[in-house]
């Protein structure tokens, strides 16, 4: 926030808006991404990545007033397209989510979320027993991860082996009585659910 106020780059509300899930879940998330979406409405990243926290979080009902909101004010036709696929998707309209995914521009889909398009596309064929057809659609989700950085096989290797290196020696006991528990776990494997129950104690 402070890096915010200080130079007014939007990509450190971005930021906060990452620490914030990994700290206190996706609705701290979601306020930060959202602030950046009012502050640059015209720029693609945060609004995508309201998207994904919200879709995420299974947040549904919140996915349809984003949609709304951007129907209204004629922002991000693309994205707003692949929002509506996610939710013909929720309500098992494939042929519907096929028209939505087949109009949209995938150029004009910022690169972290065009496999998106991909992925609904291969969870709704799989859904109607298309198998081979899901298979392909993920390979596309595959092969456009690759595209980027993030998805080169060997430099993540590397960076693994780099860190498995590193020696940090015996730990001092913990004084403190309390324990800290870290959740791990693969996406729509439940995380989510359990992560909203227990924030409600």
């Amino acid at each position: 926030r402070q890096a915010f106020l200080t130079d007014g780059q939007i990509e450190h509300l971005g930021k906060a808006a990452d620490y914030a899930e990994r700290m206190a879940g996706w609705q701290e998330a979601a306020i930060w991404s959202l602030r950046a979406v009012l502050l640059s409405p015209i720029a693609p990243q945060p609004t995508g990545k309201l998207l994904t926290i919200l879709e995420n979080a299974n947040r549904f009902a919140e996915l349809q007033r984003l949609l709304d909101f951007l129907r209204k004010a004629s922002l991000h036709r693309d994205l707003s397209l692949l929002l509506e696929a996610s939710l013909c998707l929720q309500n098992k309209s494939y042929p519907e989510l096929e028209r939505k995914i087949s109009a949209i521009t995938l150029g004009n889909l910022d690169e972290r979320i065009r496999p998106k398009a991909f992925t609904i596309m291969a969870r709704a064929c799989e859904a109607q027993g298309k198998y081979k057809e899901a298979i392909d659609w993920f390979e596309k989700q595959n092969d456009s991860g690759r595209a980027s950085p993030l998805g080169e096989r060997n430099r993540f290797l590397s960076h693994v082996e780099k860190m498995n290196r590193i020696q940090v020696g015996e730990l001092a006991p913990d004084p403190r009585a309390q324990s800290h528990f870290a959740m791990l776990g693969f996406p729509r494997s439940g995380t989510t659910l359990l992560e909203n129950s227990l924030a409600v104690h």
